[in-house]
């Protein structure tokens, strides 16, 4: 395997415009059962619609893509979750954890991060930040990767209540 793409993230869509024929490749195993490896030739894609893991053998650079969760929608709109995209990542040896977050459901969606861990501790390479949740009634949205929507109570009130008039 000569893998040259990592993606993490909850929606993710790789087009084959994407590509990194210039990067060298980077060997691994132990992938997690969850994510989904397309071999293209000399580019290897990993994604990861859920969280899990990977082993670096060989090490050498990735291209990534974050995607975090999006944010609730409570009334306005919930945020787009935030992204991340590197064209060169250096990767090393070693034990790599990719969580990715989920949709928020009645709050901020999730932060995707992927990790890896030294001899004595763990570092954090990427985070991307879940999306704002939309605000409820007459309040503002919530700070996230992209923010949430504002809301505004006596919208649905004023239409339904307006008198429509005319017609055939």
């Amino acid at each position: 395997m000569n893998l040259k793409m990592l993606i993490a993230g909850a929606a993710v869509v790789c087009a084959g415009a994407v590509t990194a024929a210039d990067l060298p490749g980077v060997e691994i195993s132990d992938i997690s059962s969850d994510a989904v490896l397309v071999e293209r030739g000399e580019y290897d894609i990993l994604t990861f619609t859920n969280s899990g893991s990977f082993k670096v053998t060989s090490p050498g650079t990735l291209e990534v893509l974050v995607v975090a969760g999006g944010g609730a929608g409570l009334g306005g709109g919930g945020g787009g979750g935030g992204v991340i995209y590197r064209k060169e990542w250096q990767v090393g040896l070693g034990d790599y954890t990719v969580t990715v977050g989920a949709g928020g459901t009645e709050g901020n969606g999730e932060d995707s991060v992927i990790s890896h861990t030294t001899d004595a501790e763990t570092v954090t390479d990427f985070t991307a930040d879940g999306g704002g949740a939309g605000g409820s009634t007459n309040s503002s949205g919530k700070n996230g990767g992209s923010g949430g929507g504002g809301a505004y109570a006596n919208q649905a009130t004023w239409a339904y209540n307006k008198t429509i008039s005319g017609g055939s």
